[in-house]
């Protein structure tokens, strides 16, 4: 990979968003307040593994570029800057080649405007 790693729960991970294929097919503003935020929106991605390179501990990071971004539904309870998310990857919890995943984010902000961040997906590359 790059050779630069990132640690998360104590774990060195790698960025490996270039492994795997992402898309965003649904994302719209919900007008109604979100659990935990005064408004929100469910934002889903659907990720497939598309490289032989096996990912452990496949974790997403939000990067909130605008103000007012929080994680709803982020690892360990609601976060803005850093938060996470571990994707269910079986008991394994290695992404394997051809795996697909589904990823929901439950982001509440503070302004009913389109949120604006980076989504970084973290993984131990060849387990």
């Amino acid at each position: 990979m790059n050779g630069k790693t990132l640690k998360v729960f104590g774990l060195a991970l790698e960025k490996v968003k270039s492994l795997v294929g992402l898309r965003k097919p649904s994302g719209d503003l919900d007008p109604e307040p979100v659990p935990g935020g005064p408004g929100g929106i469910n934002v889903e991605y659907r990720m497939k593994k598309k490289s032989t390179t096996r990912i452990a501990v496949t974790i997403d990071k939000v990067r909130p570029r605008s103000p007012g971004i929080l994680l709803l539904n982020a690892d360990g309870g609601p976060r803005g800057k850093g938060g996470t998310i571990t994707l269910d990857v079986g008991t394994d919890l290695v992404l394997a080649p051809d795996e697909k995943v589904l990823l929901t984010l439950v982001i509440g902000l503070v302004d009913p405007v389109p949120p604006d961040y980076e989504l970084r997906v973290l993984g131990i590359p060849n387990p």
